[in-house]
C-alpha cells in the first residue's frame, strides 16, 4: 500500500507505507514535506502512541557526548569495539602509508589518511559513540579554505547525502571541527 497526501504547493504524492511519520523532499517544490502516518497524528500525545518522551537536552554543552550524557542520567554504559581479525587495523596502515592523519577530526579519533586529491583529503576515523569505522572528508589547506572549495566541499556533502543507491557511499554527518576545519563523514 502507499500514503497519498499532498503538498503545500498542491503536488500529490504517494510513497511506501514504511515512509510514515518521515520527511520527504516533494519533487514538484523541492521542500522538505512530513508524510503523514507518524505517531503524531494517532489522535494522542506521543507518550501514548508507544514512544516514550526524550529527556530534555537542551542543558548539555554542544560538545557532550552521548555517552557523557549517559553516564550522567543512568550510570557508566559499556562501550563495545568489535575487532578486525587482522590485528586491529594493521594492515589498514600499511596501505595508507602517506603523511599522518591529526589526532582527531571533531569528535572522531583519527586513525590515518586514505588518500588526497586536489581538493581534499579523507582520513580514517573511528565513531566513539558506535565503535565503526568510517570515512572522514576534510578539506587541504586547514581552517581557513578557500570559498570555492568549501562551497565544493558542501555540495558534494548535501548532493551525495540525498542519493540512496546500493553504489553510492552514504553520508552520514557534516560538520565543523573545533579547529575550524569542515568535513563529512561517509560509510
Amino acid at each position: 500500500m502507499a500514503i497519498r497526501f499532498e503538498c503545500e504547493c498542491g503536488k500529490r504524492l504517494s510513497v511506501p507505507d514504511e515512509r510514515a511519520g518521515k520527511r520527504v523532499r516533494c519533487p514538484g517544490c523541492g521542500k522538505p514535506v512530513s508524510v503523514p502516518g507518524g505517531a503524531e497524528e494517532c489522535g494522542t500525545p506521543t507518550a501514548e502512541c508507544g514512544t516514550e518522551k526524550r529527556p530534555d537536552t537542551s542543558s548539555l554543552p554542544l560538545s557532550s557526548s552521548l555517552h557523557e550524557f549517559l553516564k550522567g542520567s543512568v550510570g557508566d554504559v559499556p562501550t563495545v569495539v568489535l575487532k578486525r581479525p587482522d590485528d586491529d587495523l594493521a594492515g589498514v596502515r600499511e596501505l595508507i602509508g602517506g603523511p599522518e592523519a591529526p589526532d582527531h577530526l571533531g569528535r572522531y579519533p583519527a586513525l590515518g589518511s586514505l588518500g588526497r586529491g586536489g581538493m581534499g583529503e579523507v582520513l580514517l576515523v573511528r565513531d566513539p559513540e558506535i565503535g565503526r569505522e568510517l570515512a572522514a572528508k576534510v578539506i587541504l589547506g586547514g581552517t581557513f579554505p578557500d570559498r570555492k572549495a568549501l562551497e565544493k566541499l558542501l555540495v558534494e556533502a548535501q548532493v551525495t547525502g540525498q542519493l540512496e543507491h546500493p553504489n553510492i557511499v552514504p553520508v552520514h554527518e557534516l560538520d565543523i571541527a573545533p579547529d575550524g576545519r569542515v568535513y563529512f563523514t561517509m560509510k
